[in-house]
């Protein structure tokens, strides 16, 4: 049983540069910066589409609830929205989600080593796959005394991001952070007669 061979049409020459490419391949005199590009890098807009359309989708979605929010302070129900908040109102409006833990810990009071709390909340954090900007609103409640007062400090709508948020943190309670002892320290270290 012989199996007949099987044939395949010629194949047309392939050309790389699109039908209305100019000839020389600069990009910069290029109208197009994609001319000139092997067929096979996707362009641009093949790649980010998704992400613009979900990013329109979440801006149309904080804008839908930033108008909720106001429209709730001018009826006279209760607003998820203070005038005295130090968050962008982008912040406020997102809605927690369903599953969403306030994270267990110990609450910091400005006493202890900040960037340890820091690193602790943020790992929990990233544990549920938080928002950022759910992490802004997040962090307050872990704290406590001179740290809880220090938010009430902050200026008004000035935290539009959680990286924002964590440098002011960071650098306000810079001075709180335990020095490493040295070798040399402990040297220096002079024991009373008592």
């Amino acid at each position: 049983m012989e199996i007949p061979p099987t044939t395949t049409p010629p194949l047309a020459p392939v050309s790389l540069a699109p039908p209305s490419a100019p000839h020389n391949n600069s990009l910069a005199s290029s109208p197009n910066p994609h001319w000139g590009q092997p067929p096979w890098v996707p362009t641009p807009t093949l790649v980010e589409t998704p992400m613009l359309n979900l990013k329109q989708q979440l801006e149309d979605m904080i804008g839908r609830k930033i108008a909720e929010a106001m429209s709730k302070k001018g009826s006279g129900q209760q607003s998820m929205v203070s005038e005295e908040d130090p968050f962008f109102l982008e912040v406020m409006a997102v809605p927690l989600l369903r599953d969403f833990k306030q994270p267990k810990m110990e609450k910091y009071d400005g006493s202890s080593d900040h960037v340890d709390h820091f690193r602790v909340f943020v790992d929990l954090m990233r544990l549920q796959a938080t928002l950022d900007v759910i992490m802004c609103r997040a962090f307050p409640p872990t704290l406590r005394r001179e740290a809880r007062d220090w938010v009430g400090t902050l200026p008004l709508k000035s935290i539009c991001t959680f990286d924002n948020f964590s440098k002011s943190f960071v650098a306000y309670f810079a001075s709180t952070k335990r020095a490493k002892k040295t070798i040399i320290g402990l040297m220096q270290l002079i024991q009373d007669k008592d």
